[in-house]
């Protein structure tokens, strides 16, 4: 269950909804509480609605690991917002920067901000990363192409279902008609089966995610979600460069709720993690990630100073609940 009934799979804690992703970082970094998980997912559903200014100056919101590696809620700032504290890449305390702690108590408490400290004493316990806002990974590249715009990505993992087989794009990638054709860079055609782009959703939290019908022809295939990943797990980002295969390591931070893209794009990323270093580039977007034992993470959706990988089991999970005709799709 989730607070609007769209947002994916969640856990209810007392009297508060966390997501999944949330939960299982928690759990994998060894947590013995959630409550850092429920007030991450409380501090990002009131953002979702915030004015549109905050919501591009704190543009994504998750958990993380603090100075002395224990875990606390994270958010993600654009060192180009104008905001007193943003200087620097180093983590730092909400407190230390008083323009956003300041919104975040108006948030949480609307009604008596004053005691907000007071009421929400958990604020005091977030801290924020200065960094630059993620910009989408797809562009005039290679390996996969979609008409009209000529938009280029990564072939993501292998799927299947009854009446067909082929493979998963980044939604922002594939913006051909329903059924229309997508090719990859030899110029073999596959056929559009399900879309959906964040882009212009405003809000709206959604998976970048699209199914190319394409035979059983083999792209990459995986046979195993990974577990929920902890802080500095390593994960390996599969893509090319020239079109020769290439593998690229980076290490996870953490994991967000969602990442919003200011417009042009205006759209909302659900279900992210975010690893350092940035590994990628302009047309990764769609690569597939793994951890350790080859098990499918998720596929590469943006980048800046991080790459961002929006995670396979929220992707699936979203196909399935939105497309009567993928209802069962599986790795």
């Amino acid at each position: 269950m989730s607070l609007n009934g769209r947002w994916g799979p969640s856990y209810y804690i007392g009297r508060r909804f966390t997501t999944m992703s949330l939960v299982g970082f928690s759990l994998a970094a060894g947590s013995t509480s959630l409550d850092d998980a429920a007030h991450a997912t409380l501090l990002a559903d009131r953002l979702l609605l915030a004015a549109p200014q905050l919501r591009r100056a704190a543009f994504a919101v998750g958990l993380s690991t603090d100075e002395r590696n224990a875990l606390c809620v994270m958010v993600l700032a654009d060192r180009k917002a104008g905001i007193a504290g943003l200087d620097g890449d180093t983590p730092r305390p909400l407190r230390q920067i008083s323009e956003l702690f300041s919104a975040f108590q108006r948030l949480i408490v609307p009604e008596a901000p004053s005691q907000a400290c007071r009421v929400a004493p958990w604020l005091e316990k977030i801290w924020v990363t200065p960094t630059f806002a993620p910009v989408l990974h797809a562009a005039p590249s290679e390996s996969i192409s979609s008409s009209p715009s000529g938009k280029h990505g990564k072939i993501g993992t292998n799927v299947s279902w009854p009446a067909g087989a082929g493979y998963l794009l980044a939604g922002h990638v594939a913006d051909a008609p329903p059924n229309g054709s997508i090719s990859d860079q030899p110029g073999n055609l596959g056929t559009l089966s399900y879309h959906c782009n964040p882009a212009n959703g405003v809000n709206a939290v959604l998976a970048d995610v699209a199914v190319v019908s394409f035979g059983a022809r083999l792209v990459r295939r995986y046979t195993a979600i990974a577990p929920p990943l902890g802080p500095n797990a390593d994960v390996t980002v599969q893509t090319s460069r020239g079109g020769s295969a290439r593998a690229y390591t980076a290490t996870v931070k953490g994991v967000m709720r969602y990442a919003f893209l200011s417009p042009p794009v205006n759209g909302t990323w659900g279900e992210l993690y975010y690893a350092s270093p940035c590994v990628t580039r302009l047309g990764d977007s769609g690569a597939p990630v793994e951890d350790t034992t080859g098990a499918l993470v998720g596929h590469v959706v943006a980048g800046s100073v991080y790459t961002y990988i929006q995670q396979a089991e929220y992707q699936l999970s979203e196909i399935r609940q939105k497309s009567s005709a993928h209802a069962t799709l599986r790795l």
